[in-house]
């Protein structure tokens, strides 16, 4: 692999969500060193995941051999890395991010550089806090961890700072890890990053990202899970990406189908909140051999518990039905219980022959001679490492990883799932083990998370990066706290007795309401009467970054530029100048206009679409043509349209028949910082 260049590589990879990790420690000098190294930041690892179910591939640490630019001096030939798939449980990248930080702090002398298939995705995570000079251009081998904090190495501004930091945009590897372990050399990322990241961190590995649930499954299936609990993951995802091929295993169910209801039993098992959404959010009919275990659901609440443990026991026992089914599993099973250092023709293998002969470059074979007792020994391991690496790229091409090192050596943090579970089914058979041994009865965790309210729902898009004082109208708390405009102070409390006073006697929560859509109708109207120019309209959640005059347009002084430039003359008897009528004048006209109008309009249906000045909702008559009557019974008044009123009512109908999804009237209001969820319009429609 290309390390200066790893990570164009690795966002060019296809396949499954992965990350990759890379160890350098200094102080190791030989392979056995190294891979002693690689046991102890495992065993962290183990120890901190004892009780975490992976979505895919767990934690895992290994010795790649080869130097890929590193210095010499402290890096003789190999190093320590590692490769995860975590495919959509985003949380289980960063709880390996939470291990790494783990591992420096155990080992201060180690830098770990870790990416994905995104690239940099600590510089994601904490984007609203890095400097200005760090982009995607020059962020490669900048971003460390170390002793349990983030590094970044800036480039030098100034000439002391040269002698610090190496120069130039793109930094080479083994100079970027000098100067990561340098204690001379500042490197820390700062407490606004770290804060962020750290924040990402805690979050991940948290209790409740696991999600305990009851499941009635054969008792090979819960000896099973007993044993190897993390097999769950490899059954969730057999069920969730199932296809006609494998479904064919569930018709005759040859493995784990029950021989009686007696040899059915209910067990706690733990998923990840990712896998337990993926089960039940796919509906499944049961396979005939299952069908006469499963128990219908009823009104019956605790009937209701057995049946979901029933539906989600046949699910998961149909998953591992197709797992342990899928053929790929088995001709790999086949091909690495068969191959072993004594029969794989070596000689054939021209990636063995290179491997060889870098390692007799860096002096692994020391001074034996070729042939000698000492020799055979070190290449009969130097083999046995390398077909293992072999076997584990093979697995890796058979489940479609797709990796950007032509010669990929990641190793099976857990083996194959078929040998797994053949292994643990014979001990099964053999076993006198009761039921109550593998049987486990903590209780179930409420899946209430799994439904997502309209509130819930905003608040997770708002999140923690929403910009600081935005507005949130879901939250309950006082309208004052609400207010962040400036020009909103001086009129706020005016209003909200205004309409205190139309309510007065309703609850909170209703005089509530009010404000809000007085609220609403202020933004309007300071949106509708500010002036825009040539660049458009500017909403007032925007930022006015106009630089200069606005720009003028004067109609008459146009016309006679262009007239002078044709050489045309103004045509004869034409005024120079037109006497324009005072703003006084032009008011009382278009008075007069409006009034002749709305005396022409009120005789037709279009005059009953606008609800007047005095009517409310509440007062408001509907009349057999669907139209709103004005409750004055004098036809002869013409009352004024209360503008306002009918705006609030136009957009609280068209927010309305979006239904929850995107539209003109959420998008209008969302420009002039305003948030209404479906809930709000539904209440006030229920109470109109």
């Amino acid at each position: 692999m290309n390390w200066e260049n790893v990570h164009e590589e690795a966002a060019a990879a296809g396949g499954d969500n992965w990350m990759r990790y890379a160890l350098y420690e200094t102080g190791i000098d030989t392979r056995e060193e190294a891979e002693n190294r690689a046991r102890d930041m495992t065993k962290i690892a183990e120890d901190l995941s004892s009780s975490y179910t992976w979505q895919k591939d767990g934690f895992n640490v290994f010795v790649r051999e080869g130097d890929h630019g590193l210095p010499r001096k402290h890096f003789p030939g190999f190093h320590l890395t590692g490769m995860q798939r975590f495919g959509d449980a985003i949380d289980d990248e960063w709880f390996s991010v939470f291990i790494l930080f783990k591992i420096s702090e155990h080992f201060p002398s180690s830098a770990i550089q870790i990416w994905d298939n995104d690239g940099e995705f600590l510089l994601i995570e904490a984007a609203t806090e890095l400097p200005a000079w760090l982009e995607p251009s020059n962020a490669a081998n900048r971003v460390f961890i170390c002793k349990g904090g983030v590094h970044i190495i800036p480039i030098p501004r100034n000439p002391r700072e040269i002698t610090l930091y190496p120069p130039g945009n793109r930094l080479d590897i083994g100079r970027a890890i000098s100067a990561v372990l340098d204690q001379k050399v500042p490197t820390d990322a700062g407490s606004a990053i770290e804060a962020l990241i750290k924040t990402r961190i805690q979050g991940s590995k948290r209790r409740s990202l696991m999600h305990f649930a009851r499941c009635s499954v054969p008792r090979s299936v819960a000896y099973v899970l007993h044993k190897d609990p993390q097999l769950v993951a490899s059954a969730v995802e057999s069920f969730y990406l199932r296809d006609p091929i494998s479904l064919a295993a569930c018709r005759e169910m040859t493995h784990f189908a029950p021989a009686s209801k007696e040899d059915m039993v209910t067990t706690t098992v733990q998923f990840s909140r990712v896998m337990y959404a993926q089960m039940v959010g796919q509906p499944f009919s049961a396979p005939k051999p299952l069908a006469p275990f499963i128990i219908s659901k009823s009104s019956n609440s605790a009937n209701w518990e057995q049946a979901s443990a029933s539906e989600l026991g046949m699910k998961l026992t149909c998953g591992f039905e197709m797992l342990y089914a899928e053929q790929h599993l088995r001709d790999l099973s086949a091909f690495t219980n068969s191959v072993t250092v004594d029969t794989y023709n070596f000689d054939a293998d021209a990636r063995w022959l290179k491997s060889k002969s870098r390692l007799k470059r860096m002096g692994y074979f020391k001074e034996n001679v070729e042939g000698s007792e000492a020799y055979r020994e070190l290449e009969r391991a130097a083999k046995e490492n390398f077909l293992k690496n072999k076997l584990s790229a093979l697995r890796d091409r058979m489940e479609g990883v797709q990796d950007s090192d032509p010669d990929p050596s990641v190793p099976v943090p857990f083996g194959n799932p078929y040998d797994r579970i053949r292994k643990i089914l014979d001990e099964f058979k053999a076993s006198s083990s009761r039921t109550s041994d593998y049987v486990h009865n903590e209780p179930p965790d409420s899946d209430e998370w799994i439904t997502l309210t309209m509130e819930n729902f905003e608040r997770l898009m708002k999140g923690r990066d929403s910009a600081p004082g935005a507005e949130d109208l879901l939250e309950d708390e006082d309208d004052d706290d609400d207010d962040s405009d400036d020009d909103d102070d001086d009129d706020s409390d005016d209003d909200a007795d205004d309409q205190d006073s139309v309510v007065e006697g309703n609850t909170e929560q209703e005089k509530r309401g009010v404000r809000e859509l007085a609220k609403m109708v202020k933004r309007f109207t300071s949106f509708v009467e500010a002036e825009s120019d040539v660049n458009g309209v500017t909403f007032p959640n925007e930022n006015d970054d106009e630089n200069g005059a606005p720009f003028e347009f004067d109609p008459d002084v146009f016309m006679q530029k262009m007239m002078s430039a044709l050489g045309a003359s103004e045509p004869a008897g034409q005024a120079k100048a037109v006497e324009v009528n005072s703003e006084e004048e032009v008011y009382e006209d278009m008075n007069a206009v409006m009034e002749a109008m709305d005396a022409e309009l009120s005789a037709t249906k279009l005059g009953n679409d606008f609800v007047r000045a005095g009517s409310m909702f509440v007062d408001a008559e509907e009349g057999a043509d669907g139209h709103y009557r004005p409750d004055s019974t004098d036809e002869s008044e013409i009352k004024p349209v209360d503008i306002d009123l009918n705006l609030v009512k136009n957009l609280l109908e068209s927010f309305s028949s979006q239904e929850g999804l995107p539209g003109p009237a959420s998008n209008l209001l969302a420009s002039l910082g305003l948030k209404i969820s479906r809930e709000d319009v539904d209440r006030r429609d229920v109470k109109k």
